[in-house]
């Protein structure tokens, strides 16, 4: 197993953490402070309780019906179907950004959320002083355009935050939580920054992930038929019948689906949505880490990749149990 050490400057703990996710100020996500961690998780943590997740379904299911007609359209044309899956799979908070009513990715969203990942998990290793100036550095345009992609990003979700409040339904998502969360110290409705960082934090954590995830396993079962069958023989006998236009699967008898499961978890294992690991700072007095000692203060990661690569990090299943590796 690989361990990444970037030694030389030595840094707050928090420090690096806050350049690398913070928008608007830290989140759930992002904060190191316990204190603050646990208050923000007993008013998000009823949001993703079993029941509330059950109620978003006919909301995400309205989206999946839209996402296989747009495919079944494309697949019926004359001649080679070719179809960038991307482009069609991003939601936010209920509500799509319109990906799928246009078919493009119409607010270059996709590209915006990867550029500033790759710029953010670079300048978290450069010394405090150039971090503010780096904008500015146009001899190397992967600077600038990709903290312009990080305004950008804090833009489009501000933007979806303003929709959504001014909209006068009460469907329930992660945003209804957050309107109706009474501050756990004071009793007081949240913030509207603090609702909007955490808004921002869960297009990249919730949405992002989620595409790139149903994009590589399409990606990935396309490319072995063998896979195909025990998929499709495995859904023709949970719904004999039932595989016509329209009509969209539930979630708890697809949450028994051994093979379906196992598929979509190796997808996650083979391509993790974010391959690199979260950055630690050693303690004071150092650390010893795989028998080598590191001074304390520096920055160490594991890659994601690389853990998922461990056999010692899985339990070998039999095939056809859940969880198991195709």
């Amino acid at each position: 197993m690989s361990v990444f050490v970037s030694f030389g400057e030595r840094i707050s703990p928090y420090a690096f953490l806050a350049v690398i996710f913070v928008l608007v100020e830290p989140v759930l996500f992002n904060t190191r402070d316990t204190r603050v961690h646990q208050r923000k998780k007993k008013y998000l943590s009823p949001a993703f309780s079993a029941k509330n997740l059950n109620d978003y379904e006919p909301h995400m299911s309205a989206q999946v019906t839209k996402l296989m007609t747009c495919i079944t359209r494309h697949a019926q044309g004359n001649g080679e179907a070719r179809i960038d899956f991307n482009e069609y799979c991003d939601y936010a908070f209920g509500k799509p950004f319109g990906f799928l009513d246009k078919e493009e990715n119409h607010l270059n969203l996709i590209t915006t959320i990867d550029a500033r990942g790759e710029v953010l998990n670079a300048i978290g290793h450069l010394p405090g002083l150039l971090r503010p100036v780096m904008k500015y550095f146009y001899l190397d345009p992967f600077w600038p355009k990709g903290l312009q992609a990080t305004s950008n990003l804090a833009s489009i979700g501000k933007n979806a935050y303003y929709q959504r409040r001014d909209q006068q339904d009460s469907r329930k998502d992660l945003l209804s939580f957050l309107f109706n969360a009474k501050d756990p110290d004071t009793g007081s409705p949240l913030s509207e920054t603090e609702i909007i960082a955490e808004s921002i934090s869960f297009i990249v954590g919730g949405s992002d992930t989620t595409s790139s995830t149903m994009t590589n396993v399409v990606d990935i079962v396309s490319r072995l038929p063998e896979i195909q069958k025990q998929l499709a023989d495995e859904l023709d006998k949970a719904f004999p019948g039932r595989m016509s236009a329209g009509w969209i699967a539930e979630f708890q008898p697809v949450n028994q689906l051994p093979v379906l499961n196992a598929v979509v978890r190796e997808t996650m294992r083979l391509k993790p949505t974010s391959s690199t690991g979260l950055e630690r700072v050693t303690p004071p007095g150092g650390k010893v880490i795989a028998g080598i000692f590191i001074p304390e203060g520096t920055l160490v990661s594991v890659p994601t990749l690389n853990i998922h690569h461990d056999e010692t990090a899985f339990t070998v299943c039999e095939p056809g149990q859940s969880g198991s590796p195709i």
